[in-house]
């Protein structure tokens, strides 16, 4: 059995999906309303209701898994922003309850991160940076990635709304650069770190596009835009891996592990870079069903 936290968003649906009916799965998460749409569309997924930071029903929970995916997490910035504490709580002490219901269960825990986790100016990156420190201590293993195309949260389903609703596009900046992936690439760098040794960061190797660029690829290059400025607790441009962690390099990702050398730097504003017609084709494959 899967257990799968925080599995009613994109990535959970694309991930059982993925996996098919002949895989058991359960899926731990608080809103019901949300589960009971999932539930509809996957009938042979099992749904708990539970936060992750209660220990007890997180370990009941995982009874019987042979592996857990922790997906669920607080993840707007600035939501983590104006309340931290809540953030330290889900994030950070829902990792390490994550941990705790693996090892009870003697499962394989592989914990799902973010570019905001390195070197982190705002509440929900300094939280993950905490959880990938909490879950890699405790024997499991992360995976780091971007943004994934039109997932909740991102900047696509804003831009989405503002066209049909004929607003004008709200531009923090320009040229703000920002890492993006599709939901396949993200539930194959999932695999890759469940075939790893445990104790090890696998990290998304996407190409990146500038907020300017997204908005041309969705709306074209004339249509109305106003620049807002950054939110607090924004860069400008997010790293994937540091100069100052060790890693190697793989044709299509990198692995943060013990006893690499350290000096990979890999910015989205040094990634390759997507024009607007390559962004176009990546946007046709955004999920169209997040919940």
């Amino acid at each position: 059995m899967i257990l799968l936290t925080g599995g009613t968003g994109s990535f959970g649906r694309a991930y059982i999906r993925h996996l098919g009916p002949n895989v058991a799965v359960t899926v731990y998460s608080r809103d019901e309303e949300k589960q009971r749409r999932l539930a509809l569309e996957f009938g042979w997924v099992r749904c708990m209701v539970g936060d992750v930071r209660d220990r007890d029903r997180l370990t009941w929970a995982a009874h019987g898994a042979t592996l857990i995916i922790h997906a669920a997490a607080l993840k707007q910035v600035p939501a983590c922003e104006n309340n931290p504490t809540e953030a330290l709580r889900t994030n950070v002490l829902g990792a390490e309850n994550a941990v705790a219901a693996a090892g009870a269960a003697g499962a394989r825990l592989v914990a799902l991160s973010t570019d905001k986790a390195v070197e982190p100016v705002n509440a929900y990156g300094a939280t993950k940076m905490l959880a990938e420190r909490v879950v890699l201590n405790g024997g499991g293993s992360v995976v780091r990635y971007g943004n994934v195309i039109g997932s909740r949260g991102s900047v696509v389903p804003v831009f989405l709304a503002q066209i049909g609703a004929g607003q004008p596009l709200t531009i923090t900046d320009p040229d703000m650069t920002r890492f993006l992936l599709t939901l396949p690439q993200a539930i194959a760098l999932v695999e890759k770190a469940v075939s790893v040794r445990p104790g090890r960061i696998i990290v998304a190797k996407p190409p990146a596009a500038s907020i300017a660029t997204i908005a041309t690829a969705l709306a074209g290059p004339t249509y109305p835009r106003v620049i807002v400025g950054s939110r607090p607790g924004e860069k400008r441009h997010e790293r994937l891996v540091s100069a100052s962690e060790r890693a190697v390099e793989r044709d299509d990702h990198f692995i943060v592990e013990p006893g690499a050398p350290a000096g990979i730097d890999y910015s989205s504003d040094f990634a390759p870079s997507l024009d607007a017609e390559a962004l176009g084709a990546l946007l046709a494959q955004r999920p169209h069903d997040d919940l």
